[in-house]
């Protein structure tokens, strides 16, 4: 997998915690009209996008939209950002 250095995730969309390129796609089982989606980073899991009955959210407009740059604020921001889980927790701490 391609990893990207830390100044040019955000450009390149790369994870902001591992750098990698690869995005998984993943959907939960819900009924019509509800709508559960969500993608993954393909190396670590962090969730970089979701729809849980709302409008997509996107990690990368959203840190861009809050101005943030450094490591630790862009992990502090995740951890905010997504459900959690269990891989990630562990990169963060």
């Amino acid at each position: 997998m391609k990893r990207i250095k830390y100044n040019d995730r955000f450009k390149r969309r790369a994870c902001p915690i591992c750098g990698c390129t690869e995005i998984e796609y993943n959907h939960g089982y819900a009924e019509y009209p509800e709508v559960w989606n969500w993608d993954t980073c393909a190396e670590c899991g962090c969730v970089v996008g979701y729809e849980d009955n709302s409008p997509w959210h996107d990690l990368w407009h959203d840190i861009k939209k809050e101005g943030i740059r450094s490591k630790k604020k862009v992990l502090e921001f995740i951890r905010y950002f997504y459900e959690p889980n269990e891989r990630i927790r562990t990169i963060i701490k």
